[in-house]
């Protein structure tokens, strides 16, 4: 079997020779501690250049190290459909103002944060400022945000449409920052607490704004899912925190069910039926709220919120496909904690089906690299019935 068939396989829960060898990427922080503790580099990257605010160096290399790590752990390549979703213009990038180890400016998206000057990616930035107030902003933002703006498709489309055509590996739509969202897109554009305060102040400008991400995903997928067909649509959320939801069931069932609903019609009528999701959080009591909408996958399922691979294989058997899970605190720990981890959980949920062992998240930088290698090796080796 090739990586698509596995792929589909295992989101379909038929039987399948393994499943897919996925990981989460590395946190710049990371990709310099795996360096200097004797990761495989090549010459291109010895020298690290100097980032630019809100750059990181994994865009610089190319994730050149990541794609090292693939072909040394036998990773699975996912491509994104290339269609750029997000902005367009983006803002022009302002620093406001540096002091100490602290700078604020203002990004690409028009939002004006606070972050480290030695390493921004290390840390969650603080957010001070957002660009959308009011209706008018919201107006006047929307309008980068055009469906038809030609630079949404890449020039030699229809030569990466015959690639794609002959993959051997998963292809997706969907990736962040872009708007593949209802919640997490209208956060990132009027903060958090805005967002919170408009589902009782102004639930009719709440819902223009829910109803035109809808519309616009629409617009998008329409253009380009008649062209190609994908294995699986990747929604992006960030709804949940340590303990729970950010709102409430009968906030998502009123506002975002029924659009949710619309968009997964869509996407069924042109033959994709995974639809994943991701958030961190604890994300229990909204999982059967994304299932009766449609969306029938989830990732990362974060350990330290209280998420349960297992309990969740066993409350929702075959409805639910399931990507990570594997606690990234134990890979820091030690090869007995890593063992234990991997063992614990890998050997019961791959039997079941409908699973894709990776992190919890991305790779922080207390993980080592040689804990990092036994990780991946000894997950391979699970995998593969070893």
């Amino acid at each position: 079997m090739n990586n698509k068939d596995r792929f589909n396989s295992v989101v379909h829960f038929k039987p399948v020779d393994r499943v897919p060898f996925i990981e989460m990427r590395p946190w710049d922080a990371t990709y310099i501690r795996w360096r200097e503790e004797g990761m495989p580099i090549s010459e291109s990257e010895k020298i690290i250049p100097k980032t630019k605010p809100g750059e990181s160096m994994g865009e610089i290399f190319g994730m050149g190290s990541w794609s090292n790590l693939k072909d040394r752990f036998n990773l699975t390549k996912v491509e994104t459909l290339a269609i750029d979703a997000d902005i367009i213009p983006k803002f022009k990038e302002q620093i406001l103002s540096e002091e100490s180890n602290q700078r604020i400016r203002i990004d690409e998206r028009g939002r004006t944060i606070k972050e480290r000057i030695d390493d921004p990616m290390l840390s969650m930035p603080e957010f001070i400022d957002f660009p959308i107030k009011n209706r008018e902003d919201f107006h006047r933002y929307v309008r980068r945000y055009n469906p038809l703006d030609p630079k949404r498709l890449p020039k030699n489309l229809n030569k990466l449409i015959d690639n794609w055509n002959k993959r051997d590996y998963p292809l997706r739509i969907g990736d962040y920052p872009a708007p593949w969202s209802l919640f997490g897109s209208i956060r990132e554009l009027v903060g958090f607490k805005k967002l919170m305060l408009l589902f009782y102040d102004d639930i009719i400008f709440l819902e223009e704004m829910m109803e035109f991400f809808t519309e616009y995903c629409l617009q998008l997928l329409k253009k380009i899912m008649p062209l190609i067909k994908v294995d699986y649509i990747w929604l992006w959320e960030d709804m949940a925190y340590k303990t729970g939801s950010m709102i409430s069931p009968q906030h998502f069932r009123k506002f975002m069910m029924p659009k949710y609903k619309k968009m997964v019609d869509y996407i069924r009528s042109q033959g994709v039926d995974t639809i994943i999701v991701d958030s961190d959080g604890k994300i229990d009591e909204l999982i059967s709220l994304w299932l009766e909408s449609g969306i029938n996958g989830i990732e990362p399922l974060e350990i330290q919120c209280g998420n349960d691979p297992i309990k969740l294989r066993k409350l929702y058997g075959n409805e639910l496909v399931m990507l990570g899970g594997i606690d990234k605190r134990m890979i820091a720990k030690g090869e007995k904690e890593i063992k234990d981890e991997l063992m614990s959980k890998v050997p019961f949920l791959i039997n079941k089906g409908g699973y894709i062992p990776m992190l919890d998240h991305d790779v922080p930088p207390d993980i080592s690299w040689k804990n990092f290698v036994f990780y991946r090796e000894t997950l391979n080796h699970i995998a593969e019935g070893k």
